[in-house]
């Protein structure tokens, strides 16, 4: 595939992102009374903010916990070397499109760690499973709790499970029968890949190898019970982070209602959006709060809103003081993502 090939893919990508969020936000200004937007806004305590700002270095140490299990090597490797890493992958997606966290951070560990890209970027891969996995099972108990199911609920919970029988079909295959699964892979970059651009498809049967290296990092059970077991540890303390922002509103409910706000705003940043999720943070949040428990879709906007900047706050301050403190310098991420 040609560069500009690429770059036209990317740029309609782009567009598509950014035109899904322009219109959500469009349509959001129009249905809302923003006086009362503001006025529950003002309800927020101001130091139980601060208190949830920072507590995202607990998320961010637990990922690189988890991260460090899915590396090979892991014993030479620096939890707060993964954790710096982490933390410029978030600044990355916040600050550019498509994503480009997921590219940003293995690219930045084989920077400052003894893992190769590849490697890194597998283990990427098999935390998005792991992820998956665990919020399709907190959706199936957070279904339990809910009396009417909405049918964009139900939608969410299908669309998830494919993602995540997916995954696991691949990861299933690429276990079982890895050489004729590298053969597979090897066979689609050579004919489809190399036809057009041989040196690309020369790096890409590198990566494949490198791919499937990192896929067997993991070599027993006990290990891949203990990465699902970080993984659940990690979104329940995000449900903790949402329930606690509802405690700075005044607001007192259940932790279920924690919980569906957690599955609910991690099924709607899924969707293409532009950087820093704009947009589907809040469609999320208005699904699970709104039409699930009945709150305003002001109240719903107002937490959206504060929740998303306390987000934004930390992952961007903390992004450029990493970026300042290891000598990268943010131009070198923007032609990465390029």
């Amino acid at each position: 595939m040609s560069k500009t090939s690429s770059n036209a893919g990317r740029t309609a990508a782009l567009v598509i992102s950014v035109g899904i969020s322009v219109g959500i936000v469009v349509y959001l200004f129009a249905k809302l009374d923003w006086a009362e937007v503001w006025t529950q806004v003002r309800r927020a305590n101001p130091w139980m903010m601060a208190g949830l700002t920072l507590s995202f270095l607990v998320m961010i140490w637990m990922r690189a916990m988890r991260w460090r299990l899915l590396l090979p090597g892991r014993e030479k490797l620096s939890i707060p070397r993964l954790m710096d890493a982490t933390i410029v992958g978030f600044f990355a997606s916040f600050v550019l499109p498509l994503r480009a966290g997921e590219i940003i951070r293995p690219w930045v560990a084989s920077r400052w760690q003894p893992v190769t890209f590849s490697a890194a970027l597998a283990s990427i891969m098999i935390e998005r499973l792991a992820d998956s996995v665990i919020l399709l099972t907190l959706l199936a108990v957070c279904l339990t709790q809910i009396s009417e199911i909405p049918v964009v609920i139900l939608a969410g919970a299908k669309a998830l499970g494919l993602l995540c029988g997916v995954l696991i079909l691949l990861v299933i295959a690429s276990y079982a029968l890895p050489g004729r699964m590298e053969k597979f892979f090897h066979f689609f970059s050579d004919r489809l890949v190399g036809r057009f651009a041989p040196h690309a498809a020369e790096k890409v049967n590198r990566m494949v190898n490198e791919y499937f290296a990192g896929l067997r990092v993991i070599g027993s059970a006990w290990q891949l019970l203990a990465v699902l077991g970080w993984s659940l540890g990690m979104w329940l303390v995000m449900a903790a982070w949402y329930h606690g922002l509802l405690w700075a509103f005044g607001e007192s409910p259940t932790f279920w209602v924690a919980m569906v706000l957690n599955v609910t705003i991690a099924m709607a940043v899924a969707a293409p959006s532009a950087p820093g999720f704009v947009g589907t943070f809040q469609v999320g949040c208005i699904l699970a709060l709104s039409t699930v428990y009945g709150y305003s879709k002001e109240f719903a906007m107002a937490y959206s809103v504060v929740g998303h900047v306390l987000q934004m706050i930390f992952n961007v301050a903390a992004g450029l003081i990493v970026l300042h403190l290891r000598g990268l310098k943010f131009r070198q991420l923007r032609q990465l993502d390029s």
